[in-house]
């Protein structure tokens, strides 16, 4: 902001707008850059560099060149293109350098925004420091413009300066305006930088956000340079912290208060890390680190959008959205692996049992088109068989084309497409079985989950089939069914087990010894017995429901009192025992 208010204001404000503009235009069409047909000039060459998956000389060069008894003409020469390294150099990749922040920056952001809503930590930690990202980077780097134009007017010979080649490369030449080892050796460049101009991209890089502070007196510029030290030391000050107090969450096992001294020898333990790196190493030490960081944010970012959907159902099941509210979820889960197929939550009855979950899983690999049988016969009736035998062609093949590509070239490419086949059809099987058990999902998750995860989609299909989970067949009409349930009335608590369950696990045995003696409930008007069945009948608005105690005793455990609003009649919902 003094720096705004202290030079050129119109201009700097100028250009934030204009700047804004050009990133608000642009970003779409920046964002899918891919540099397509420099990457193609990669292929058109043979000089080592092409490391494309894929696309090495054996696949075109070589074959080309031999048929043609010459080399390719140098494809920038031909079509004029622009470095094929360039996309290497770009930005973009900063985006996995930052993304491989997100695991500790998250929790961090996540356990000081305890008890705010989403659209305070939107605008407190996603908006605003983005516009303010914005703010200061328009005005150094417009600053920074300014004076590169400064020294050009004033160093360089326009009789002899091309300021064509200049404006194309973005280059000048360091001697021309007189510096050479990043330092002013000339009597002009000199008297310049005394009153705080310096050719920047002949400066060390390091020195160049401090020369852009010169320009405003000594004294300013000294008080310019300490704020900025002490922003800068705050950062990584604070940055380490949050770093270490999210490694201390970590190693204590998710204690939200872990202790201080824990807290004190990770801050010292990365401090040491890093001093050691730096002392080895050097700025090479640092290249190595950024590139494995870069490296870890690709994982990170297929998390990241997991948990992007993971949010949004969150949110959605918060704001009580219906289509969510009267789904439930598959009987076990394709991560479940990771907690030793031993996932918390599901009821005893419905659990199929360590050893079922490894032989399911286990023919699942190898085998997936029979566990998936039994997910056909229960969804595509007659023609289960066929169903069968088209995943079971699809998977073949797609085995025998890899083995054939060592006799036969690009035999392996059938067997991938009959791979993504393979994958297509499970995808569609478990949209069917989405439906028939109604579990909320998607057509996009399904097909990602049955591409990289197969064995595990087959094998969760074959034990929901084999589950006593009730079951929605489409061609016959259902006395329940969640789509239809009243919106002011949503089945609560979706995601945990014991509520799920309610609406499709068998009704528990008649129990005498449970029945209360004597008296029968009564529930007055205005209110109903929520029981999990799928009977329904209409009582009277002015009517009392009288209910034996038997009846009591079948459902006692998950009688649910819900008040109605007024209405010409309402509805008790009675145990299917």
């Amino acid at each position: 902001v003094m720096l705004l208010f202290t030079d050129n204001t119109w201009f700097l404000l100028n250009s934030y707008v204009q700047s804004l503009g050009y990133y608000i235009q642009y970003v779409i069409q920046v964002g899918f850059e891919c540099d397509t047909w420099q990457q193609l000039n990669i292929e058109f060459k043979n000089n080592g560099e092409n490391q494309l998956w894929d696309s090495g000389p054996n696949k075109l060069y070589d074959k080309v060149t031999k048929a043609i008894g010459h080399s390719l003409t140098d494809p920038s020469t031909a079509f004029g293109s622009a470095s094929e390294l360039w996309i290497h150099w770009w930005t973009i990749f900063y985006w996995g350098w930052w993304i491989s922040w997100a695991p500790f920056v998250g929790m961090f952001v996540a356990t000081i925004s305890r008890g705010r809503t989403l659209r305070q930590i939107f605008m407190g930690a996603i908006a605003a420091p983005v516009f303010y990202s914005f703010f200061f980077l328009i005005v150094m780097g417009s600053l920074g413009i300014k004076m590169e134009r400064v020294v050009e007017l004033s160093l360089l010979d326009p009789k002899t300066t091309d300021y064509q080649k200049i404006t194309q490369t973005g280059m000048i030449d360091c001697s021309a305006v007189g510096y050479s080892n990043g330092q002013p050796v000339t009597e002009a460049a000199r008297k310049l930088a005394e009153v705080g101009y310096y050719a920047l991209p002949c400066r060390d890089p390091d020195d160049v956000f401090f020369d852009v502070l010169e320009p405003y007196g000594k004294g300013i510029a000294t008080y310019l340079k300490l704020i900025s030290v002490i922003g800068v030391v705050l950062y990584f000050v604070t940055s380490s912290d949050s770093g270490s107090y999210v490694d201390d969450i970590l190693s204590a096992g998710g204690m939200a208060h872990p202790p201080v001294l824990q807290r004190v020898y990770w801050a010292v333990t990365e401090g040491a890390c890093a001093t050691a790196i730096l002392y080895a190493g050097g700025s090479d030490a640092l290249t190595a680190l950024r590139a494995v960081s870069i490296c870890s944010g690709l994982p990170l970012t297929i998390g990241i959008c997991l948990m992007c959907t993971a949010l949004l159902r969150a949110c959605k099941y918060d704001m009580m959205e219906e289509d969510i509210h009267t789904s439930t979820r598959f009987v076990v889960g394709l991560f479940d692996w990771a907690e030793g197929f031993q996932p918390a939550g599901i009821p005893q009855g419905l659990e199929p049992g360590m050893e079922k979950r490894i032989v399911s899983l286990v023919v699942s690999i190898f085998a997936p088109f029979v566990s998936m049988h039994k997910v056909h016969e229960k969804l595509y009736k007659g023609t289960a068989i066929l169903h069968t035998a088209i995943m079971a062609m699809l998977f073949i093949t797609w085995i025998g084309c890899m083995i054939g590509e060592v006799g036969t070239t690009n035999a392996a490419y059938v067997g991938w497409t009959m791979y993504v086949a393979f994958a297509a059809h499970m995808t569609a099987t478990r949209l069917q079985a989405r439906g028939a058990y109604k579990v909320y999902g998607s057509a996009f998750e399904d097909f990602f989950a049955c591409l990289i995860m197969y064995p595990f989609v087959a094998s969760q299909l074959q034990l929901q089939a084999e589950s006593p989970m009730e079951y929605v067949d489409e061609d016959i009409g259902a006395g329940y069914r969640g789509k239809h349930a009243p919106v002011d009335h949503p089945h609560n608590e979706m995601m945990d087990y014991d509520h799920v369950m309610e609406f499709h696990r068998l009704a528990p045995a008649l129990n005498p010894a449970q029945a209360a003696p004597q008296q029968a409930v009564q529930y007055p008007p205005g209110q109903a017995v929520q029981y999990p069945s799928q009977q329904a009948i209409q009582i009277p608005p002015q009517q009392a429901i009288q209910i034996p105690p038997q009846q009591v005793a079948v459902g006692a455990e998950n009688v649910q009192i819900v008040g109605l609003s007024p209405q010409a009649d309402y509805m008790a919902t009675v145990g299917s025992a």
